[in-house]
């Protein structure tokens, strides 16, 4: 498995507990996920790092990491994990809560380069830090030391391109050395970091487990899932896809819909009409978006985008957002955007993480928090026509 995200937030109702309900989601995924591993008995269980969302958890989120580990400690199976991106910092040394995890939970943690002989296998484990802070003159990777009698499979965070892969620049992203994707030597790669559930490559076989849970509508078109992988002395013997929609878990994944109109010939009341189709049409719990392409200014107004989204709510959706395009950008300026502007609350919280990178990482999370819960709350005032 990998990026399970724990501890995960977004915009989104409370759930009757009173905590996120996408932290809520992230944990039940991870959580099914969890149980349908442990009915497999296998010998280990892999997390290619990006366990937790944040170095840092509130109390909400650890209890959850917590419980996922607790089914794998008492049925006895190892849990062994990376550090990813987004749960160990840049810079070394620093305390995080998957050192938490391991210390109280039973966490078998590798967030330094090394190996694992296991049920007659060697994992090679190599945490994304390691590879992004060589890449900055930081450290260095050290040559695998390969066994000669068993299967050697490699586990590791970062970006390998290949197909439903997005193409990022070569500067973008911390990439996964090619020459440790086409060495023979491996019986088996398996990756964390981009969230596309795939075969990526046969010979050695390489994965990406993808995500147990979908976090934005960039995500929409993919299946959460995992991997189950079965070894004999010498090689991968067979590999199983595991999804999360086929697992029982009620409302998993999270519905997400994503649908774009085009409104240059419409007026203001026949989008009305569209867009309260679309909202009739959707399953309870689910999360919408609506891009508004050529919109007019009538068209583009807070007040009706409120009330789409309170009419949403009152039906039992979880999550609407429409996203205008306006005509003025389009036509005027010539500009096509690979993703469309959001709207200001969205906008406020990518400032406030932005503004917040070069804090420490339990004043930037607990920030981001502050800035969430004002969004949220300022949210719940406009559907219920409060003044601000």
């Amino acid at each position: 498995m990998a990026d399970l995200h724990l501890g995960y937030t977004h915009l989104a109702p409370r759930a009757p507990d009173g905590r996120n309900q996408r932290m809520v989601d992230f944990e039940r995924a991870a959580l099914a996920a969890a149980d349908r591993v442990v009915a497999a008995k296998p010998d280990a269980a892999v997390i290619a790092g990006d366990l937790l969302h944040e170095t840092q958890l509130y109390p909400a989120a650890l209890s959850g990491a917590a419980e996922f580990c607790r089914r794998f400690t008492e049925a006895g199976i190892p849990l062994i994990v990376i550090g990813g991106n987004h749960d160990e910092a840049e810079s070394e040394g620093r305390y995080n809560a998957l050192r938490y995890l391991a210390e109280h939970h039973g966490v078998d943690l590798h967030l330094v380069q090394g190996t694992r002989d296991i049920a007659g296998v060697r994992l090679h484990l190599v945490s994304f830090r390691v590879i992004s802070r060589a890449l900055a003159g930081r450290g260095e990777i050290q040559p695998f030391e390969f066994s000669s009698e068993h299967p050697n499979v490699l586990v590791a965070h970062g970006y390998a391109p290949g197909e439903g892969v997005p193409e990022v620049p070569g500067d973008r992203e911390v990439r996964i050395p090619e020459e440790w994707l086409t060495d023979p030597r491996f019986a088996c790669v398996m990756l964390g970091h981009i969230h596309h559930h795939t075969r990526l490559r046969e010979d050695p076989p390489v994965f990406y487990a993808g995500s147990t849970e979908r976090r934005n509508f960039g995500e929409v078109a993919e299946r959460p899932g995992f991997w189950l992988h079965r070894f004999d002395s010498q090689r991968l013997v067979e590999s199983e896809p595991v999804f999360i929609d086929e697992l029982g878990a009620e409302g998993l994944p999270r519905p997400m819909v994503d649908v774009q109109i085009d409104s240059k010939e419409l007026t203001f009341d026949e989008l009305d009409a569209r867009v309260r189709q679309l909202i009739s049409e959707q399953p309870e719990g689910a999360m919408l978006r609506v891009v508004l392409d050529n919109v007019s200014e009538e068209v583009d107004r807070q007040k009706a985008r409120a009330g789409w989204e309170k009419a949403f709510r009152e039906q039992g959706g979880l999550s609407f957002e429409a996203v205008p395009r306006t005509r003025t950008i389009t036509e005027l300026l010539d500009v096509q955007f690979e993703q469309p502007p959001l709207d200001i609350s969205k906008g406020l919280l990518d400032f406030v993480a932005t503004q917040t990178e070069e804090l420490a990482d339990e004043e930037a999370a607990e920030i981001r928090q502050i800035a969430a819960a004002i969004v949220s709350e300022a949210r719940e005032a406009v559907l219920e026509q409060e003044e601000p």
